[in-house]
């Protein structure tokens, strides 16, 4: 039926970065009926890529593959009804889809069934819910999902509080780059939460969030409450703050090599802080994340290609 070649043809397409010829054959498998082609021409459509922008078109596209099983398409579709984009918003309809694609087993569906449930959007509360699919999703390292059962086990929300599984969690999500998850360990190691009161800690995570560039974290001010929590080395903290309020942005990127998490905690551990770089804050789908009880987040923000 030629499917196989059109398929290859597609590829080759993505690959050599042709978009005109690739949505040319992706309206062309999609009238066969190729699952996987219907979502791409939907992203095609709800990115404006090689193809006019059309939202509304694209959510019939990604219907198509939906109802044939295709997972992504079937996430991309609740995506649409969850921000109502391309069709009217209806949580229920969006907790449908997210569901039969959790069934399947894709992970960032099952992180958002989680946040509608956590929420009580499209189906009703259930925290319980919530933890178990946060727990499906971060099984396959979903970075928001490890976030969220942090929020989980720090508030007790569907479980017992366990603030050493809340740090831990936070820890993985810091690691797998969530925005503001930093914050949180460090906010563990200043007050102990779940771990040993360690301050050189708490400022190296804090130090990491701020690397990251992605958040609005306030060094100066994070060391202004170290310095509250330590009174013992008041000073030190008391100077690195002044130092992150007041360096200057040519001295914060002359030392962009040099910095790390180890050489930071020796600069601090000897008295000789580190003053910030000067990054610029880029807005992400995460906000409000450092203060304890944050809402959990999902994951609509992205649509899947694959």
């Amino acid at each position: 039926n030629g499917i196989p070649e059109l398929l290859e043809a597609l590829w080759n397409g993505y690959v050599e970065g042709n978009k005109d010829e690739c949505v040319k054959l992706l309206k062309v498998a999609s009238e066969k009926g190729v699952a996987a082609a219907q979502n791409h021409l939907g992203s095609c459509y709800a990115l404006g890529e090689g193809v006019g922008l059309d939202k509304s078109m694209a959510t019939k596209c990604y219907r198509l593959g939906a109802e044939q099983g295709n997972v992504f398409a079937q996430h991309n579709l609740a995506r649409s009804y969850s921000i109502g984009d391309g069709i009217e918003k209806n949580a229920v309809m969006a907790a449908e889809w997210f569901q039969r694609a959790a069934t399947q087993g894709y992970a960032y569906s099952q992180l958002n069934l989680g946040v509608l449930y956590a929420t009580g959007n499209g189906v009703p509360k259930s925290e319980v819910q919530a933890h178990k699919w946060y727990q499906m999703a971060a099984a396959q390292d979903a970075p928001l999902a490890h976030f969220n059962l942090g929020i989980v086990y720090l508030r007790g929300l569907g479980v017992e509080v366990d603030k050493q599984e809340a740090c831990r969690r936070f820890k993985k999500a810091a690691e797998l780059g969530v925005p503001k998850a930093a914050q949180l360990v460090g906010r563990c190691y200043m007050l102990g939460d779940g771990v040993k009161v360690d301050y050189v800690q708490a400022a190296k995570w804090f130090e990491y969030d701020f690397a990251m560039g992605k958040t609005d974290i306030d060094l100066a001010d994070k060391y202004r409450q170290l310095a509250d929590q330590d009174p013992e080395n008041y000073a030190k903290w008391s100077t690195v703050a002044g130092m992150n309020a007041t360096s200057s942005d040519i001295l914060r990127n002359a030392i962009f090599e040099a910095r790390s998490p180890s050489f930071i905690a020796t600069l601090i551990s000897s008295g000789c802080p580190l003053p910030p770089l000067a990054y610029s804050n880029t807005s992400g789908p995460l906000t409000n994340a450092m203060d304890p009880a944050a809402d959990v987040h999902t994951d609509t923000d992205t649509i899947f290609l694959l």
